[in-house]
């Protein structure tokens, strides 16, 4: 989820090492705490660094997230969420956003809720896969029964964004 860093202050307080900077001890003590001490110094216990006790006062604990992740906490609870997208999961979102585009063209056209639908489709090579891959999914949710990706221009076809990506989309009924 994340990799937790310590690090100095500066100059310790309250003589425990005297006016001896931090980056001494840091770079080599304080660099070597487990996440077990560092969850000690979190809920304010004090932790042993080489000979010297330190406790939440005398350094900076922050977390660093994972590339690709969104990690929240509150008390004892961590909650993290994957951010990356997959080839997968791009493409079920081009195919969930022209569902979406496809349901309101037949709004916008009158059909009734249970017509059912021809859908043309010129688009790039990215959406074409998208819609193939998903293509029972689509068929099912919008009542489609002839889905034409083939490429060809039809006539009365508008051009829909789909997440960035133009698309070519005529709706016809059956």
């Amino acid at each position: 989820m994340g990799k937790w860093e310590v690090g100095g202050l500066g100059k310790w307080e309250g003589g425990k090492v005297g006016n001896w900077e931090i980056g001494i001890l840091g770079s080599w003590e304080i660099g070597k705490l487990g996440s077990w001490e560092i969850g000690k110094l979190g809920s304010g216990k004090v932790v042993v660094c080489g000979d010297v006790e330190i406790g939440l006062e005398d350094v900076i604990v922050q977390r660093t997230e994972r590339e690709g992740m969104v990690v929240a906490n509150e008390g004892m609870l961590t909650v993290a969420l994957e951010t990356g997208l997959t080839e997968e999961l791009v493409a079920e979102g081009l195919a969930r956003e022209f569902v979406s585009k496809v349901q309101a063209m037949r709004k916008e056209a009158d059909f009734e809720v249970t017509q059912r639908i021809a859908i043309v489709v010129n688009a790039g090579e990215e959406v074409t896969g998208a819609l193939e891959k998903f293509r029972d999914y689509i068929m099912a949710e919008t009542l489609c029964v002839e889905l034409d990706t083939a490429g060809r221009e039809t006539r009365g076809a508008v051009e829909v964004d789909l997440n960035g990506r133009p698309a070519g989309v005529g709706v016809f009924a059956r």
